[in-house]
């Protein structure tokens, strides 16, 4: 774990870096455009444009550009009306920031709205609001400016999240297979009473931690899946793959957790046991702890984009292998009470369950 932390963290460095190289070169390119190629003068717009259009993901970029676009000429828009209509700057000025403002709220606009007032702002403010070629000479500078940034965004090093993910998945396989080989342990030794209690403890604490390790390989991964999307990266493609791998893993290691962590009770009270249960039988008990173990397996192999789906099949028979024995262990031993038929019991459906949902 102290080796991923430290992998994010050199990941995070380098990304801010390349983000921040990106956002200079794009600038300067959309200036250079602006001024050299199409004889603008002071086409201030083009490079804020394309630093704000260098975005976490490509689709962002896109989508950004769209409405910084779309605000952008709403506002010149709206400028270009006000002071047609009021002559006076100052009242021009107040009703432009009001109109402006009004318009922005649109939820079309997003967050990119409040460009809105501001445009009609700094135009009126310019002088710029009664000049036709000034207003669309502003809007093609944005233009150009957002084609940049997404030109740049998209083909110099365009960001892609699947480091995160892996780092994400790693950490749910280390924390739910290491609980279950734990639980697995547990089983297989004579059980130590004064011991119990404190183990059970921490086993619920790790249950938990293992919910908390699985929401965040989903937010992880859905960076990962948006991170793909018009991607020109030669690395693009396999992420795709181990996406797909990673999703159905952490979706299916989310819907067996409640089982699992049945099963996690159910061996705690197996080895110190409260009133109606009995402890375990030893047969039972051991028969138990290879299922817990082979069950573990299968979350690590599923965990591992490097497996194939047949990896995880021979993992599964082998899990169904040893939940028969278990099954056959508890209906063929005769329990010696009711409680220990009980806990039994407990222990048989959740790993039922658990094993059909990571299956």
């Amino acid at each position: 774990m102290r080796w991923t932390r430290r992998s994010v963290s050199r990941d995070r460095t380098i990304e801010a870096l390349v983000v921040s190289a990106k956002m200079a070169g794009a600038a300067a390119a959309a200036w250079i455009l602006a001024t050299e190629l199409l004889s603008m003068s002071q086409p201030f717009l083009a490079p804020y444009a394309a630093v704000f259009l260098i975005d976490v993901t490509i689709s962002r970029s896109l989508r950004s550009a769209a409405e910084q676009i779309a605000t952008v000429t709403a506002g010149v828009l709206v400028a270009a009306l006000v002071v047609r209509v009021v002559g006076e700057p100052s009242v021009a000025l107040a009703v432009s920031v009001f109109v402006g403002a009004l318009v922005g709220r649109w939820s079309k606009f997003g967050t990119s709205g409040i460009w809105i007032p501001v445009t009609a702002l700094l135009m009126v403010t310019y002088g710029s609001a009664s000049d036709p070629v000034a207003l669309v000479d502003r809007i093609i500078e944005l233009a150009v400016g957002a084609a940049v940034g997404v030109a740049v965004n998209a083909l110099a090093a365009p960001p892609l999240y699947w480091r995160e993910s892996q780092h994400a998945v790693e950490s749910v396989s280390s924390a739910a297979g290491s609980l279950l080989r734990d639980v697995a342990r547990g089983l297989d030794l004579e059980p130590d009473r004064s011991a119990v209690d404190e183990r059970y403890s921490q086993w619920r604490t790790r249950s938990d931690a293992v919910r908390v390790e699985v929401r965040r390989a989903q937010a992880a991964l859905m960076w990962t899946e948006e991170s793909t999307r018009g991607n020109l990266r030669r690395s693009a493609a396999p992420t795709r793959v181990n996406h797909r791998w990673w999703k159905a893993t952490v979706g299916a290691i989310d819907a067996s957790w409640t089982e699992c962590g049945e099963l996690v009770d159910a061996a705690a009270v197996g080895l110190d046991p409260v009133p109606p249960f009995h402890a375990l039988e030893d047969d039972v008990r051991v028969a138990g702890a290879e299922f817990v173990r082979a069950l573990a397996d299968v979350v690590e192999c599923r965990c591992d984009a490097r497996r194939t789906q047949a990896d995880v099949v021979d993992r599964v028979a082998a899990a169904e292998e040893t939940l028969a024995v278990l099954v056959h262990t508890v209906v063929a031993s005769g329990q010696e009470s009711a409680g220990a038929t009980m806990s039994a019991g407990r222990l048989v459906g959740p790993a039922t369950a658990a094993l059909r949902a990571l299956a």
